[in-house]
């Protein structure tokens, strides 16, 4: 059995990880198994960034491979936990703008 593979992020991106391209990169080196995405010194993670890393573990997981975060600090395990929520129980939030707009002028015109 092969054991997975660990990624000191803060050795790649120092405290900050801003990129959904980025993080695409890092599933180029997973091996069969998987890998493990420490945590560890990173400060801050884009919601873009999470959103990609919640995706490629979804791709993983119907692969059978596994992909595992460790020692995130509470305010990305809270961005971590904010955008998975919102993965999985979409709300009328997402609604686009315009959609919105022309909604609002419709009402104004027919009052």
């Amino acid at each position: 059995m092969n054991k997975q593979k660990t990624i000191l992020l803060y050795d790649l991106v120092s405290s900050q990880l801003n990129s959904r391209a980025y993080v695409q990169s890092l599933f180029s080196t997973m091996d069969d198994v998987g890998l493990v995405l420490d945590f560890s010194k990173i400060d801050f993670v884009s919601r873009s960034a999470i959103h990609e890393l919640i995706k490629q573990q979804a791709i993983a997981s119907q692969q059978g491979r596994a992909i595992n975060v460790i020692r995130m600090s509470t305010e990305v395990k809270k961005m971590y936990t904010m955008v998975k929520n919102s993965i999985e129980t979409p709300t009328d939030k997402n609604t686009k703008p315009a959609e919105v707009i022309n909604t609002d002028i419709k009402s104004f015109l027919l009052s």
